[in-house]
C-alpha cells in the first residue's frame, strides 16, 4: 500500500487442461512474480486450476481430487506471501459439486465462494446457506456472499463473480457493492469471439462507474481448450468508469 492504493492484477497463465498438478506450478509462479511487482490482490479465471473447458470431466472423482490436492499445494506457496489471491476450482461439498474460487492469503484458505449454473451444465446449484469444509488444517466457510475486508487499509472489501454470473439480469456484485464491496474480482469462464472483448470491456466500464467499485477480471487463455473454440486470456483493471489496464493474448 501507498498513500491509500494498492496494486492489484489478473493473470491467465498457460495451462494444461484437466492437469491440476501442472496449473498449481503455472499458478504458483504467476504469484512469486507478483509478488516481487508489489502485487496485493491477484485474480485468476474460473476453474484455472482444472479449466475453463473441462465440460463433462468436471465429475471425474479423479478431477476433483486433484484440484483440491492443487489447492492446498497453492495455499502453501503463499505462506508468508502478503496478497490475496483467488484461484478456480470445482469442490465437492458432501455429495455436490460447485465451481468456487477459493480465497488465499498468507498460507490460509480464507473461503470458497461458490456459484449457480443455471445452463444446463453439471455443477449444482448454488448452496443456499453458509456451511463449512476442511482444507488442509484450516475450516473454511463455503457461501457466496463472503466479503474479504482489509483490517489494514479501511473501506477495502473485495467480493467475487464468477463465470456467467457476470452476464445475469442482475449479477452478484450488485448485492456485493451495496454490502460495502469496493473491488469486485470477476473470474471469467468466456471463450474468445469478434466481440467478447468488446463486450467485456464495455462491461466493465459501466459496472465500475455505476457500482462505484474497481473491477479485476481475468479470462481462461491458453492451453484452455482441445476443441474448437479460443480462448483469449483476456486480463483487465476498471475503476469509476475507466479501463486502467488491459492485456489480451489468444490461444
Amino acid at each position: 500500500m501507498k498513500h491509500g492504493f494498492i496494486k492489484v492484477a489478473a493473470a491467465s497463465p498457460v495451462i494444461k487442461l484437466a492437469d491440476a498438478y501442472y496449473n498449481a506450478k503455472r499458478t504458483i509462479e504467476c504469484i512469486k512474480a507478483a509478488e516481487k511487482k508489489g502485487i496485493k490482490i491477484l485474480a485468476f479465471s474460473e476453474l484455472s486450476l482444472i479449466g475453463a473447458s473441462r465440460y463433462d470431466l468436471v465429475k471425474h472423482r479423479v478431477i476433483v481430487e486433484g484440484a483440491k490436492d492443487a489447492l492446498i499445494q497453492v495455499k502453501r506457496a503463499t505462506k508468508g506471501v502478503d496478497m490475496l489471491v483467488f484461484v478456480g476450482l470445482p469442490y465437492a461439498v458432501g455429495s455436490r459439486i460447485y465451481s468456487v474460487a477459493a480465497v488465499l492469503y498468507d498460507g490460509h484458505v480464507l473461503g470458497l465462494v461458490p456459484r449457480e449454473q443455471v445452463d444446463g451444465s453439471h455443477f449444482q446449484n448454488i448452496v443456499s446457506a453458509e456451511c463449512e469444509t476442511e482444507i488442509d488444517g484450516d475450516i473454511v466457510p463455503v457461501c457466496p456472499e463472503t466479503l474479504f475486508e482489509s483490517n489494514i487499509i479501511p473501506g477495502l472489501k473485495v467480493a467475487v463473480e464468477l463465470g456467467a454470473d457476470m452476464d445475469a439480469i442482475v449479477p452478484p456484485s450488485v448485492g456485493h457493492c451495496i454490502a460495502g464491496a469496493t473491488i469486485v474480482v470477476q473470474m471469467a469462464s468466456f471463450p474468445c469471439t469478434h466481440s467478447s472483448t468488446e463486450e467485456a470491456t464495455l462491461n466493465a466500464k459501466y459496472q465500475s462507474k455505476r457500482q462505484s467499485c474497481g473491477i479485476v477480471m481475468a479470462a481462461p487463455g491458453k492451453g484452455e481448450s482441445s476443441t474448437d473454440n479460443v480462448f483469449s486470456g483476456l486480463c483487465l483493471i476498471a475503476e469509476n468508469g475507466v479501463i486502467l489496464a488491459s492485456d489480451e493474448r489468444e490461444d
